[in-house]
């Protein structure tokens, strides 16, 4: 993932009703933004196209960035990235970093009722590469 770039949070994001924003959702299943209807628009989509574009960073942010509580998902990227050609010139690393410092600042462990809801995927992915490192030495 790039490690430079334009940040994603100086990107203006589109409105709720922006023609190419509203055009994705209502293809999303019964309006539902979630993993499930995510990987369907990917799986459906031919070419890499707008709506291939948007799913993914849709599924990519919420299952590898961030997670937001109550099941709900976090589209503030999606429509700031709608008018971006080329998400690779996007500094991703200061994104992933912003959540890890993000979540683990909302986290308290000490109170059983405050889950830890940061990148999980993304921690268990530098915990796994951190084995296999120890591993081979």
């Amino acid at each position: 993932m790039p490690k430079t770039g334009k940040s994603l949070f100086d990107l203006d994001m589109v409105s709720e009703d922006h023609q190419v924003f509203d055009g994705w959702m209502k293809e999303l299943e019964g309006g539902k933004a979630n993993a499930t209807n995510y990987k369907k628009i990917i799986q459906k989509s031919e070419q890499v196209d707008m709506n291939f574009k948007l799913g993914f960073i849709a599924l990519f942010v919420n299952t590898f960035a961030e997670s937001i509580p109550m099941g709900t998902n976090n589209l503030v990227p999606v429509r700031a990235l709608v008018k971006v050609d080329d998400i690779s010139k996007i500094d991703w690393c200061a994104y992933l970093l912003y959540c890890v410092k993000n979540s683990k600042g909302r986290w308290r462990p000490d109170n059983p009722k405050c889950y830890y809801r940061g990148p999980m995927l993304l921690m268990l992915r530098i915990y796994c590469d951190e084995i296999e490192c120890k591993l081979q030495k």
